[in-house]
């Protein structure tokens, strides 16, 4: 995932209700299992998920924890646009409480 990919998620906001939520988690869940199952064959020989399930678990939890992990930076990555965005907005009243403020002092 790209910058570019990031971005895209920047204008969709987290709605849902708990049980939305939860469902959602359920099948990301589902996915990541099958995916790291289909990955773990594809590298290893067929089969090899299903005598090693150790491996599917340590590799669905590596991506539950990567995509944990995403969320949490571009969370960080839209606050801060923001707050930028809002200094930008409001530099030229930003400027004048710090000309006023030096002239108290």
């Amino acid at each position: 995932m790209n910058a570019d990919d990031l971005a895209k998620n920047f204008n969709r906001p987290v709605i849902g209700t708990p049980e939305e939520l939860d469902d959602q988690a359920r099948a990301d869940t589902r996915r990541y299992f099958k995916e790291a199952a289909d990955d773990i064959n594809l590298e290893m020989g067929e089969g090899t998920a299903q005598a090693h399930p150790e491996l599917v678990v340590a590799w669905a939890q590596i991506r539950g924890q990567r995509q944990g992990n995403l969320m949490v930076c571009m969370t960080l990555q839209e606050g801060f646009s923001v707050i930028c965005n809002t200094l930008v907005e409001c530099s030229d009243e930003i400027a004048y409480l710090l000309k006023k403020l030096k002239e108290a002092l």
